[in-house]
């Protein structure tokens, strides 16, 4: 079974203060694996680190529900790191990331969606 990175408790500290929230997603595997062996962070993103929402290890239903909990209405930014030169697959990520966040329903329409 996958780790469940759980970033509800992040938002509670500044909650209605901020005008736009980021999104990303992150397999914690590679997280540890990447950690254990010092490699760059460049190189880590390289190898996959940054999932498109969804196919990461985030827990984005308390996420969103302690955003909502907090005030927080406005819009979101979904981040796609990439490799400098290395961005043919931006695009397809985002998408699915899109997809996911429209699969979500009240979710993704409680933090402005």
């Amino acid at each position: 079974m996958s780790k469940e990175i759980k970033l509800a408790t992040a938002p509670v500290s500044w909650g209605v203060d901020h005008p736009y929230v980021n999104f990303k997603d992150i397999s914690a595997e590679l997280l540890d694996q990447v950690r254990a062996e010092g490699v760059a962070f460049l190189d880590a993103v390289d190898l996959g680190i940054f999932q498109p929402l969804g196919k990461g290890n985030v827990d984005f239903r308390s996420f969103g529900e302690a955003l909502s909990g907090n005030g927080f209405s406005g819009p979101a930014v979904i981040e796609q790191d990439r490799k400098p030169g290395r961005c043919e697959s931006a695009t397809a990520a985002m998408m699915e990331s899109l997809r996911y966040l429209s699969s979500r329903g009240s979710i993704g329409r409680r933090i402005g969606y």
